[in-house]
């Protein structure tokens, strides 16, 4: 009688150690104790929180040096410096904006993979020395951006992500220019300014989710050829 009595002290016990676990919503088994039982323990992080399985699109836009790196190359040029024998002087420095939208699909609970793709628009005016404005002539830049990138998500919450992580990609420059041909002939095959065509960029980032599937976003990075060096955006969770 005491025997069978115990055995089914156990097994109520264990009765209402499960009922209680899921109420709570929450099983993860196998601990085994010193009286034969198992308790189930509580899973450390909840479904809402990781990356693996989750897609996020961010739109956003972003600054970076492009501009001012292509006046100084204007400058350095052996075109400006030797055929026109530093006659023109380029302006147009400063930061330019890059529209780009990135595509991230999450691999594991910490780690991302994805692809981007940027555009950008900038100009570059240049004109005579002489101050006689024999010519100014502008030169219309674009640049579209084609990259893949990695992210390992240190920070990642329900509602806050932050993440550090490597970009790499190619550029493609077009530059058409209203300079007179017969002034400057063969300018747009001799001006040999087009900066980096290949892109490597390390970045950090954070994402403040207002909503489940909607939140801010805001990158910062050190690269050579790369999109930017900071950039906003909106990211959609799907």
């Amino acid at each position: 009688m005491k025997r069978t009595t115990t055995i089914l002290s156990m097994v109520f016990t264990g009765l209402f150690s499960l009922n209680a676990i899921a109420g709570d919503g929450i099983a993860n088994a196998n601990t085994p104790v010193s009286d034969g039982m198992v308790i189930l323990k509580k899973g450390k992080e909840s479904s809402s929180e990781g990356v693996k399985g989750k897609m996020m699109l961010t739109v956003g836009v972003g600054f970076n040096t492009v501009k001012s790196a292509t006046v100084v190359r204007y400058d350095a040029s052996s075109y400006f410096v030797n055929t026109m024998g530093g006659d023109a002087t380029p302006k147009g420095g400063g930061l330019a904006p890059l529209y780009n939208i990135i595509f991230d699909y999450g691999l594991a609970n910490k780690f991302t993979v994805g692809a981007g793709i940027g555009y950008q628009m900038f100009s570059v005016k240049w004109s005579d020395n002489s101050g006689a404005n024999l010519f100014s002539n502008t030169d219309n830049w674009t640049r579209l951006s084609l990259t893949v990138r990695g992210d390992f998500h240190f920070i990642s919450k329900q509602h806050f992500s932050m993440y550090t992580g490597l970009r790499v990609g190619y550029n493609i420059y077009s530059m058409t220019t209203d300079a007179n041909p017969t002034l400057f002939p063969n300018y747009t095959t001799s001006l040999n300014v087009t900066p980096s065509v290949f892109a490597v960029q390390a970045h950090i980032g954070l994402t403040y989710f207002f909503t489940p599937l909607i939140g801010i976003n805001a990158e910062a990075g050190l690269a050579v050829g790369g999109p930017y060096v900071g950039a906003v955006g909106v990211k959609f969770k799907f």
